[in-house]
């Protein structure tokens, strides 16, 4: 029965938030600000009726707070979605995108992947 308690919610934890640097173009004090970004579970995913990356990233970001009235209102965007769409440029997207996949193991998935095929 231990091995079955194991999968219990209360033992399972998710990744560790993560800090990193998407743009240089946000900055305080002259200070490049770090953005926060989080492992999302599937159940969060699927209850946005959407699984693309777009909305994985969207959920993933912690800091800053995308579903803030003002930064939606700044962007003139309707979501969180749509405001990082509208505040990042192509590259810096990728950047987030890529650490979200990697807190999230879609990284880890790819490499095996590749690996696999190799062989």
């Amino acid at each position: 029965m231990k091995t079955l308690e194991a999968f219990f919610r209360e033992g399972s934890q998710l990744p560790p938030n993560e800090k990193t640097v998407i743009s240089e173009r946000f900055q305080w004090e002259g200070q490049a600000l770090e953005w926060e970004i989080r492992a999302v579970r599937e159940a969060e995913l699927r209850a946005t009726g959407s699984d693309d990356m777009e909305q994985v990233c969207a959920l993933a970001v912690v800091f800053p707070d995308l579903k803030d009235p003002a930064l939606l209102e700044s962007y003139q965007a309707k979501d969180s979605v749509q405001v990082l769409q509208k505040m990042l440029t192509p590259a810096e997207y990728l950047r987030l995108e890529k650490a979200v996949r990697k807190l999230n193991g879609f990284a880890e998935r790819k490499a095996k992947l590749k690996e696999m095929a190799k062989n």
